[in-house]
């Protein structure tokens, strides 16, 4: 019980990184006490490392396990083969329900380039770690070792990810992808103003003040990038990174521009095009 607790207290631990690392680039200190959101964030740092997971558990099960030979060829076929449809769901089909790269103000290839340095990261602890064993070091001094080097690239990693990959993951999934919106303000008669959503806390609601919105807005896509376009009003938001911060009590209403549903439903229920395959 003990080690289940310690193991939730890691997960909360590096969602708290991650989420304040992301907030910290718009200046904002914003720290909870208590808050499950934190698990999720922590939950999506851990999965983020599921390919290195599986195949180092593998691993050790075909190099140390007491199994035939065939139980190993199965694992390492079943391995490779779970691996590679991971990596095809991830690039081609998951990424759009997953990722939204509309205020990202890095190059997409942050994303997938932190992914996989840190699981290579890892793979390289295990091999320096195994090499020891060879050469005589004992299981229980590498293991010591293996932890508190991984721990160290893992709590590293979570910086990395809140501030380029947690940024490109959709709110929907808990990520921290800015939202568009139309804020309506308490003043006078109402005044609505187009704004890019950055955080929302009990007491406050962040967010950067656009010109306009993108003109193609309603019909956007999670894969379109607006902070490549120099002209546009989410360059210059970002470029400018001025961040408003008003209060609960300051805000009638928000409007949020969620993402035109005509092309999806199209695509799959009138194209034919599914999940894994395209009706001929």
């Amino acid at each position: 019980m003990r080690g289940f607790g310690i193991a939730l207290s890691c997960v909360y631990a590096l969602g708290i990184v991650a989420v304040q690392i992301h907030l910290l680039r718009f200046g904002i200190l914003d720290i909870t006490a208590i808050d499950i959101y934190y698990f999720l964030v922590g939950s999506w740092v851990l999965m983020s490392l599921l390919p290195c997971g599986v195949l180092l558990l593998v691993t050790e099960f075909v190099l140390f396990g007491k199994s035939s030979a065939y139980t190993k060829l199965i694992s390492i076929g079943l391995t490779v083969g779970l691996l590679c449809f991971s990596a095809w769901i991830v690039q081609y089909r998951a990424h759009q329900y997953v990722l939204n790269f509309n205020t990202y103000p890095y190059p997409k290839w942050y994303v997938y380039w932190n992914f996989t340095a840190v699981n290579l990261v890892l793979l390289l602890i295990w091999l320096i770690l195994l090499r020891a064993r060879k050469l005589g070091c004992s299981p229980l001094t590498a293991r010591a070792v293996g932890l508190g080097l991984s721990s160290l690239a893992v709590l590293i990693f979570s910086v990395f990810f809140g501030r380029t990959i947690y940024p490109a993951l959709d709110k929907g999934v808990g990520g921290g992808a800015s939202q568009f919106a139309w804020l309506w303000l308490s003043i006078g008669d109402g005044v609505r103003k187009p704004v890019m959503l950055v955080h929302v806390s009990d007491s406050y609601v962040y967010f950067m003040e656009l010109t306009a919105f993108p003109q193609d807005i309603e019909s956007r896509e999670p894969s379109e990038q607006y902070a490549k376009d120099c002209s546009g009003p989410v360059y210059r938001a970002l470029a400018r990174n001025s961040v408003t911060r008003i209060s609960h009590d300051k805000v009638d209403g928000i409007d949020m521009i969620g993402f035109n549903q005509k092309k999806i439903i199209d695509r799959y229920l009138f194209e034919g095009r599914y999940f894994f395959w395209q009706r001929e």
